[in-house]
This record gives C-alpha cells, sequence and structure tokens, in this order.
C-alpha cells in the first residue's frame, strides 16, 4: 500500500511541483524509463517519499523519511550494479536517458537533504554540503559524452536544448542592454554583486591558480543567476517565487554541475574566499525558498557562513547577508 500511496503522490503531486519549479513548463512523465530502469523507479518513489515527509504533519515525517531512505538505497544499490553489469551487454545510447534522469532527480533529492534535514552543527550540515557538490561532479561522468544525443531525444531534447541555450546566453537583456520583461533590479543586483566578487578576488593575491578556480565559480554563478532569470515560464509560475525575475530553478542545480572539483577541494578546506562565493549561491537558493526542497537552505548557508568567518569578511559577506532582508 505505501508504494502504491507515494506512486500516486509522485504522479499527481510531486512532479507537478517540480514543473512549476521549471517555469510551470509540464514535466512529462517517464513511464518507459521507469518501467526499463528500476533504479529511477525507485529514487522516484523515495523523492516522493521525502516530498510527503516535508508536507505531513511532524508526527509523519520519520516514518516518510524512513523509507525515503531505504528506497534510496536500493535505487543507489541498484543502478552501480546495472551499470557495472547488465548495460555493459545493451546498447549504452538506449539507457542514457534513465541514467540521466536518474542523476539529476537523485541530485535534487539529495540537495532537499542536505538542505532541509539538517543535523548537527555547520560541519556536519558543510560536509553533507560538499557531499552533494562531489555527488554532481559524479552526475557529469555518469552522463560522459551522452548529452548531444539526449539533447536529440524527441522527448528530453526541447527541454534540455532551451535550458543549454540559457546557461550560454549569459546576460538576459534585449538589444538596447535594458532587462527585459520581468528581470527587475534584483537580477541586477546580483550581477553587480558577482561582478564585485570577481573585483575582490583579483585583488586578494591567491594566486594565478586559485585566482582562475574562483573566477571560473564565479562566471559559473552569473550564468546559472542569469538562467533562471530568463528560462521561458508560464504565468501560472509566477507567484511560486518571492522575485519577479527569477522564474526557473534552473540555475540552482545547474551551479553546482558547473563548478571544478578545484573549487570544491577548495571548499572541503573551508578557504573564506571560495566559502564566500558559496554564500552568493546561497543567495540564489534563498530566492527560490518557497520551493519545498530549498525553503530556508539558502538562509541557513549565508547566515552559517557568515558566523564562521566572523567580522574580519563582514564587506565580503555585505550583499549575501542584506539578500536575506528582501522579500
Amino acid at each position: 500500500m505505501l508504494h502504491a500511496e507515494l506512486l500516486c503522490h509522485l504522479l499527481t503531486e510531486t512532479l507537478s511541483s517540480l514543473s512549476a519549479a521549471n517555469g510551470g513548463h509540464p514535466m512529462a512523465i517517464p513511464w518507459p524509463e521507469m518501467v526499463g530502469a528500476p533504479y529511477l523507479l525507485n529514487e522516484l518513489l523515495a523523492l516522493a517519499a521525502t516530498h510527503l515527509s516535508i508536507i505531513r504533519p511532524p508526527t509523519q515525517r520519520t516514518w516518510y523519511r524512513y523509507h525515503a531512505k531505504q528506497l534510496q538505497t536500493h535505487a543507489v544499490r541498484s543502478f552501480q550494479t546495472t551499470t557495472t553489469t547488465g548495460e555493459k551487454a545493451t546498447d549504452p545510447a538506449a539507457s542514457t536517458p534513465a541514467r540521466f534522469l536518474f542523476s539529476s532527480i537523485l541530485g535534487l533529492h539529495m540537495l532537499c537533504e542536505t538542505l532541509i534535514f539538517r543535523e548537527g552543527n555547520f560541519t556536519v550540515f558543510f560536509d553533507a554540503f560538499i557531499h552533494y557538490l562531489r555527488l554532481q561532479q559524479g552526475v557529469r561522468a555518469v552522463i560522459g559524452g551522452q548529452w548531444r544525443a539526449l539533447t536529440m531525444n524527441p522527448r528530453f531534447g526541447p527541454a534540455l536544448g532551451a535550458a543549454e541555450a540559457q546557461l550560454q546566453q549569459g546576460s538576459p537583456r534585449d538589444e538596447s542592454g535594458s532587462y527585459s520583461h520581468h528581470h527587475d533590479e534584483h537580477n541586477l543586483l546580483l550581477e553587480r554583486a558577482c561582478n564585485d566578487l570577481l573585483t575582490r578576488i583579483g585583488q586578494a593575491k591567491l594566486g594565478a591558480a586559485v585566482t582562475a578556480t574562483h573566477r571560473h565559480a564565479i562566471e559559473a554563478l552569473q550564468l546559472a543567476v542569469h538562467a533562471s532569470a530568463s528560462f521561458p515560464s508560464s504565468e501560472s509560475s509566477s507567484s511560486s517565487v518571492p522575485y519577479p525575475g527569477v522564474t526557473s530553478t534552473i540555475g540552482v542545480f545547474a551551479w553546482p554541475a558547473s563548478i571544478s572539483t578545484g573549487f570544491i577541494d577548495l571548499l572541503a578546506l573551508r578557504s573564506p574566499d571560495a566559502l564566500v562565493v558559496l554564500a552568493h549561491y546561497g543567495v540564489l537558493l534563498h530566492a527560490h525558498r518557497r520551493q519545498w526542497f530549498l525553503s530556508d537552505g539558502g538562509q541557513y548557508l549565508i547566515e552559517s557562513i557568515r558566523v564562521y568567518l566572523g567580522p574580519d569578511w563582514s564587506e565580503w559577506m555585505a550583499f549575501s547577508s542584506q539578500s536575506l532582508g528582501e522579500g
């Protein structure tokens, strides 16, 4: 009965909520992939269980979280077994959509778990967040050279192509150089904050290699912010986020997958300047705080980094801290 409940909730609530978070565009139910890849179905059921643990009364949270973890563990084991044995005997291209969906949903699920179900102090939370970032690096490895094949897939190609175009487009401005439509002042402030951060990093004398690593992470964040602001959205989703110009969570997941392993290593070492960059990513998370899978995670990330760094880094943290007072 539990699996039937989870499947029903997945199809009627969870997938539609992800569509709303993606600018309101309908998310097709991946029936062929779910049937052909049990690991994907188990992970989707695990996500539905996590969703229920968040929206149901607190007395039911432990029950749904337990089953979410069980389903996710089973899904990961099944995925590992399949990718090392079964799929070698089949056409790799045929399994690519299922592997891509699994990796994407697992990444979303782990970010949700890390941000919302915070256990212990900041050190425990931060170690879990670093683990999530390294997982996202693994997502790129899973997809490998199959991205172009995915964009050519008739079921996934249009959405992936649109997302890729937005990430490559850069600043969402019209021909006059002004922000178009609902790309409001908040986006301009984010852009200026990233530019200011680039200047600070350039003047910090961190060494050529570290400076280049930070610069890449900041520029990737700028693209993520612009993609979130400019991704085409339906009118029905306009009230789902606090800022009119931030309509899609695409950038939330694009940035972790875009940063380098070197930058993650700097974060793991608690490098102050790297933490400041991460706090700016927290601003993007905070802009989407009404999404059930993000909630107040951005606020917690920013506030925790601010406390960890202390007053000596208050100028570097000024924009991130001030962003918590908006909306």
